[in-house]
């Protein structure tokens, strides 16, 4: 009874870190790791977090969604069933995986499980510190080896939580981690929010250069990604227009009206070799449909009125450029116009209006 009492004392600490059962039982009921009993090797490890309630919520993580996708058949029936719980209340079981002892305690799948993207999600608005971000890529891991799917909407959760942290970096840090995490950007609707998210990030400084050189810096980062990829890669066209958008930002404001390395010719040739389309979610609105198509048109006009500033005149692409902005221009006017007159929609909530402003408002270009 003693030795019982102290394994529940044990298993109330931290879990994970070390639980020191009595000799006697451990002789009778201790599996080492081996191939045959373990799955996936070592269990991902989580770093000390600035907030005790991350800590805690991290510990859970691990103990009741890593540690049953390492254990046998076996060891998972005895943590699952009610006979189990029986079993391991009157004799405790310790298992090493990879030289990591730990203490086979009952779960109640329904009850003792967390959702998956609730938690993680749940954990971010807890992170602060860096070291506290660098636990998210454990998480996925982690969740990579429970067979837990990493789906578009769940993608688009982690950014969207993540943007709101400020922490674009930790997003590109996943994707160039995704064999280890599963984060990649396969959809059409993932890759035009990071793009957008980067966009933003340069419009909203007002074209500042620190902020313009990052984002066209990781989105040349993303574009080498997609190009390395083995897995179905969507349409590049968001891509290129906001990397011919930034890179002739950068040429006009910071680097006095020069294309250095060729990079406004070349996102501007890449751009027009593509197809415009816009991944829209199944029930989109009208009104949605005209603000993500007038979020494209902005990015492709700003960019291209740029760029014909400081390419060569006479280049076949700066007569592409210059045919196209009349078009762009009047349709960009009609929908713009067309949003501001939709009922119960304000400026604000319109990411391409939005966009717009920044892009030719007042204090733009």
């Amino acid at each position: 009874m003693a030795c019982r009492t102290f394994g529940r004392v044990l298993r109330s600490k931290e879990y994970g870190i070390i639980a020191i059962p009595c000799p006697q039982t451990l002789a009778q009921r201790s599996f080492s790791s081996s191939a045959s009993l373990f799955k996936h090797g070592a269990i991902p490890t989580f770093t000390t977090t600035s907030s005790p309630k991350l800590d805690e919520i991290l510990s859970d993580i691990r103990k009741t969604i890593f540690l049953p996708s390492h254990l046998s058949k076996d060891h998972q029936k005895l943590i699952y069933s009610q006979q189990g719980k029986d079993r391991l209340e009157d004799d405790p079981v310790y298992v090493d995986i990879n030289g990591e002892r730990f203490q086979l305690d009952h779960i109640d799948r329904t009850r003792d499980v967390p959702n998956h993207a609730a938690t993680l999600f749940e954990a971010i608005n807890l992170m602060e510190k860096r070291k506290d971000f660098d636990n998210i890529a454990v998480i996925l891991e982690g969740y990579q080896d429970t067979g837990y799917v990493l789906n578009e909407e769940r993608k688009l959760g982690l950014m969207r939580h993540l943007s709101q942290k400020g922490r674009l970096d930790v997003i590109l840090e996943l994707a160039r981690r995704g064999k280890d995490t599963a984060f990649h950007f396969t959809e059409q609707r993932v890759l035009e929010k990071w793009v957008f998210e980067l966009q933003l990030h340069a419009a909203n400084s007002n074209w500042d250069k620190k902020h313009t050189q990052q984002a066209l810096s990781w989105l040349e980062m993303t574009a080498d990604m997609l190009q390395d990829s083995t897995h179905k890669v969507p349409s590049t066209s968001k891509l290129y227009s906001v990397l011919l958008q930034l890179a002739a930002v950068r040429a006009t404001r910071h680097l006095g009206g020069t294309d250095d390395g060729g990079k406004v010719a070349d996102y501007a040739e890449k751009l027009y070799a593509t197809s415009w389309d816009t991944a829209l979610p199944a029930n989109a609105r009208p009104e949605d449909e005209k603000n993500m198509r007038l979020k494209s048109l902005v990015t492709i006009l700003h960019g291209s009125k740029l760029a014909v500033e400081v390419l060569d005149p006479a280049s076949t692409i700066t007569k592409q450029l210059q045919d196209k902005i009349p078009g762009l221009e009047a349709e960009v006017a009609n929908l713009k116009e067309s949003l501001k007159q939709a009922t119960q929609v304000t400026e604000k909530a319109w990411g391409g209006i939005q966009l717009y402003n920044r892009s030719f408002g007042p204090n733009a270009l």
